[in-house]
């Protein structure tokens, strides 16, 4: 798996508790439109589009870092629909704009834009520039990440450090 998503697997991530689901709730899989993050299934009632970035889709263990995109090989393994998962765009991609009831209650132009977003980690490594090679932060709040920049994805044969796509 970490050949493929440069991820650790673990149970925090959403694919064990999807195959957790799948065992002990097949009803609820099999009905379940879409698999989301929070800030996803805000952007869908926000658009009604199923969308997700890249640093998010990677949170999952599905997400292939080499093409950018879900991984066919583990969804097929896992026996998971494609379908049930978001289209994976570029943080700043503008994903679809306000529904018209929403801007009115928010008193937000209609029309107006929502863009794909990014996990906080990430949008802080934009927020202050360190997202060019070379750069390095550390961050620290419900956990503690030292990230940095890289024009290539190096993999760690180790599987000590987790890497995503910006």
């Amino acid at each position: 798996i970490y050949s493929i998503t440069s991820q650790t697997p673990l149970e925090k991530y959403p694919v064990p508790k999807i195959l957790w689901m799948r065992n002990h709730y097949p009803e609820i899989f099999k009905s379940t439109a879409q698999f989301l993050l929070l800030k996803d299934y805000v952007i869908n009632n926000l658009t009604g589009e199923f969308t997700t970035d890249h640093t998010s889709a990677a949170q999952y263990l599905l997400y292939d870092q080499q093409i950018g995109d879900w991984s066919d090989l583990l969804l097929e393994r896992l026996g998971f629909d494609r379908n049930k998962f978001p289209l994976v765009q570029p943080a700043t991609s503008l994903v679809g704009s306000l529904h018209k009831n929403i801007a009115l209650r928010l008193g937000l132009p209609l029309g107006t834009p929502v863009a794909a977003g990014v996990i906080d980690t990430f949008a802080a490594a934009l927020g202050i520039d360190a997202s060019r090679p070379g750069r390095l932060f550390e961050t620290t709040g419900t956990s503690t990440a030292l990230v940095a920049y890289h024009n290539r994805l190096p993999i760690d044969p180790s599987h000590r450090v987790e890497l995503t796509r910006l």
